[in-house]
């Protein structure tokens, strides 16, 4: 089966382009005094009407139309714009070379994709005086508003264009979310900041302003001068201390939820590229042949199913001591301790080992109920965090942030990380049978990633290899920068070079792929992971056909009781077996005496409910579940987006399990998406293509590795996108920082 990601294929209208169109570019040379989108904005400016400008390197691009426009009157009246800019040089650009490296003379593919692409945010009224310049440098989309009232803070989409290096036209379509603010809001937090808190406020300040066009739901920048702006009404692309600008990859709650969410904006998008830039430009799909499809089989699912984990967990922690310590010492702090007693309960079944006291102890599991460091720093008390030792493993827990009502999953977290910490202690993975694996047993396997904690690049940051033999026991050897200071030869020194360079050769390309990890079987085969900003799409288009049919209301053909009640009649007919359910004589009574005339969608659903269905309304019974089939199959009425297992395949088979396609004899592809039974109504993140390249003449042998990813107690409740012995490397690397 194929899979499909926000890979696109652009097939560019050169002629048209060139009909409609002229283009700039503006360099900065080294020593001129203009930099950045606020003086772009100055430059330009509001009387040119730019249809859409991007930045690449030293050079900003700007698009205009051709009709009544002349390039050499752009260039003209740019350079004389004003002195004190003459060092800023103004072009007029061709389109003929599109793979030209010759960034002063020629626009490359990759500029003229995100100059097309940002134009969709001009103005296409037939109203001069509506056009705008449209000088964000990027396509920006805001959710829906409520009219006539401003929100004081706004999560807006950015869509992302990246050309992908040696490839004929194809492009990655992403979208990334920044939290924009109301500039007066800023303007009132900086009164009373201090410190880094109040130089970050001053710096959102030198930012461009923003207004929004409610007519195209995206942003415009303001270009009047900045003491003639309306704090009250401008927008400033500014963080919330402590808040990620986040938003679900894709909910389908409702339309509504769809269409906001980053698949549903993407989606938009996509649509909005074949419609209006058909003329410039032809938009397809790359679609991947999945070679193999690992499905979930839950095996070594240990924390899915309570039953499962208590039991599992009670294996591996028999005899295991568990101590709470509270270090916080307060009404709450203390009542948090009662609730975590009673959910260690069903894990350590003996309730002696389960112990409360104001000291860590030796060989037991540690929980630390702690305060957030900006408590201690404001107070200028010591900070109580401690990571974990070689007999001491310890979890702490910030109060501030435990939402009580999630205790019981907090818990199971808990339980694993402490395990792992444990196995780390003693080398040896207890939450997986390494050695039920045929791939995997009776062989010797290599794992190594770089340390994430430090942020200097990859080649400064110490790397540790973790060793696991066939039983599940494990060695962790890490090599530092400083290994090689003294020239002393390292036994994993050749392994560091063959990873450095492959991450050369990406970087030379300029890839979209970050090295993730190392993998080394026992016949020498290395492998390497990299992520890929490519992600898989599920059927969007007939996610979105299925939640408008949701949400359509009746025709007005059926919108009254006695209509509906000879359609239950027709139904009867067919489905006998349903002639003698007093459920439809009292569905259908209900229908003529109290909605004879109109009924809606809503009322109509409600009744089902309550006549046909189960138990607290459930629309689950046999009655109300092939009465809903029989409207929807012949009526097209539409009252709920499908649950059942074969909808979620259909819909979603790009996000779920574990596939892996595209293999030459050096490289492979893979992405783990989640289990059928886990999708509810939305999607957190979205999966991300990995690569695997193997080098030094090795086999790819990451097919062996697929079922290490079959696992929960990496993500509690989810698969782990890399093998898991990743994690416990990253929990060695916490606990030596």
């Amino acid at each position: 089966m194929n899979i499909i990601t926000n890979r696109l294929k652009f097939t560019f209208h050169i002629d048209n382009i060139k009909r409609d169109f002229i283009f700039l570019s503006l360099q900065r040379e080294k020593n001129s005094k203009w930099w950045g989108a606020k003086q772009l904005d100055y430059i330009i400016g509001d009387e040119y009407k730019a249809l859409a400008v991007c930045y690449k390197d030293n050079y900003a691009y700007a698009m205009f139309k051709r009709q009544g426009n002349n390039g050499y009157e752009l260039e003209k009246r740019i350079r004389n714009n004003d002195d004190c800019l003459q060092d800023c040089i103004a072009k007029e650009v061709e389109i003929e070379k599109i793979n030209s490296c010759d960034e002063e003379n020629f626009i490359n593919n990759e500029v003229l994709g995100r100059l097309l692409l940002n134009y969709l945010g001009s103005s296409r009224s037939r109203f001069s005086n509506l056009h705008f310049s449209n000088l964000t440098g990027s396509l920006l989309k805001i959710p829906s508003l409520k009219i006539g009232k401003l929100a004081r803070s706004i999560l807006v989409a950015q869509v992302n264009l990246n050309y992908i290096k040696n490839t004929d036209n194809e492009f990655l379509l992403n979208v990334s979310m920044g939290n924009y603010r109301l500039e007066k809001d800023i303007r009132a937090e900086l009164r009373n900041a201090k410190g880094e808190n109040k130089k970050q406020l001053l710096k959102y300040l030198k930012r461009p302003r923003y207004i929004i066009d409610d007519g195209k739901a995206t942003l415009i920048r303001w270009l009047g001068s900045e003491d003639k702006n309306n704090p009250n009404s401008t927008y400033i692309k500014a963080g919330k201390k402590g808040k990620k600008a986040h938003k679900n990859f894709l909910n389908f709650d409702s339309l509504a939820d769809f269409e906001n969410s980053k698949a549903g904006i993407l989606h938009q998008v996509i649509l909005d590229m074949r419609k209006y830039l058909k003329s410039y430009l032809t938009v397809e799909f790359i679609p991947l042949e999945t070679k193999k499809c690992l499905r979930f089989d839950r095996t070594n699912f240990i924390f899915t199913q309570q039953n499962k984990a208590t039991k599992k967990l009670n294996s591996i922690i028999e005899n295991q001591s568990i101590n709470i310590i509270d270090l916080v010492n307060n009404e709450e702090s203390q009542n948090l301790v009662e609730k975590i007693k009673k959910e260690l309960i069903p894990y350590f079944q003996n309730e002696t080992l389960i112990s409360v006291s104001n000291h860590d102890i030796n060989d037991a599991f540690n929980v630390r109920i702690i305060r957030d460091k900006n408590y201690y720093k404001r107070n200028n008390i010591e900070d109580k965090y401690l990571s974990s030792e070689n007999n001491i493993q310890r979890q702490n827990l910030t109060i501030e942030s435990i939402p009580t009502k999630e205790i019981k999953a907090i818990i199971k977290t808990i339980i694993k990380e402490l395990i792992i910490k444990q196995d780390i202690s003693r080398q040896k993975i207890s939450l997986f049978d390494w050695s039920k694996i045929t791939q995997l047993s009776n062989k010797k396997w290599i794992f190594a990633m770089y340390d994430e904690n430090n942020d200097d690049n990859n080649q400064n940051k110490s790397l540790t290899f973790m060793t696991i033999n066939h039983d599940g026991s494990f060695e962790l050897d890490t090599l530092t920068s400083d290994d090689n200071m003294f020239l002393q030869t390292h036994k994993y020194d050749e392994y560091k070079e063959y990873i450095e360079q492959v991450i050369k050769q990406e970087k030379k390309a300029e890839s979209y792929f970050k090295f993730e990890g190392f993998i080394l079987s026992e016949n020498h085969d290395i492998n390497l992971i990299f992520r890929s900003d490519e992600i898989t799409l599920p059927n969007l288009d007939q996610i979105k056909f299925v939640l408008e049919e949701q949400e359509k209301e009746l025709p007005e053909y059926l919108s009254n009781g006695f209509t509906i009640t000879n359609i239950v009649q027709d139904f009867l007919t067919i489905y006998p077996q349903f002639n003698n359910n007093e459920k439809f004589d009292i569905f259908c009574q209900e229908l003529k005496n109290n909605y004879p005339r109109h009924i809606s969608k809503k009322e109509l659903y409600g009744l089902i409910k309550q006549y046909l269905g189960g138990k607290n309304n459930s629309a689950s019974t046999k009655e109300a579940t092939q009465f809903r089939d029989y409207l929807l199959e012949k009526y097209q009425v539409r009252f709920t987006f499908p649950k059942d297992n074969d909808s979620k395949y259909s819909f979603f088979f790009n996000n779920i399990n574990i596939n892996y396609f595209e293999e030459t004899e050096t490289e492979a592809h893979y992405f783990v998406g989640c289990s059928v039974e886990a999708i509810n109504s939305s999607f957190k993140d979205s999966c991300h293509l990995r690569k695997i390249v193997a080098v030094k003449n090795s086999q790819l042998v990451f097919q062996d590795l697929l079922k290490t990813m079959d696992v929960d107690f990496v993500r509690t409740g989810q698969s782990t996108v890399i093998p898991f012995p990743f994690k416990y490397i990253r929990e060695y690397h916490n606990l030596s920082s």
